[in-house]
């Protein structure tokens, strides 16, 4: 599976308020006007407010959704260090 989108990304924000390990994290975009605002475990993946994140937005983790065995596909999940998945 593959990003529907995926750009570089500046922090230009982070609220760590709301939440004890997670921390809403406000970006924007290298190459397109968009700004981006993800909650990140900043327990488990520190982000500081002059870094620069690679973003991918994806409709499935899984690149085999269904496969098994041999046939497996690695997803798009493998490519990162850091990922969320959910409804």
């Amino acid at each position: 599976m593959s990003a529907i989108f995926e750009d570089m990304f500046d922090v230009k924000n982070i609220d760590d308020e709301k939440f004890d390990r997670v921390s809403r994290i406000k970006a924007q975009s290298h190459t397109y006007n968009a700004e981006i605002e993800v909650d990140i475990n900043t327990e488990i993946y520190p982000i500081g407010s002059s870094d620069t994140l690679r973003i991918a937005i994806a409709s499935a983790a899984d690149a085999n959704e269904g496969y098994q065995g041999e046939a497996a596909q690695p997803g798009i999940i493998d490519d990162y260090e850091y990922a969320m998945y959910g409804k």
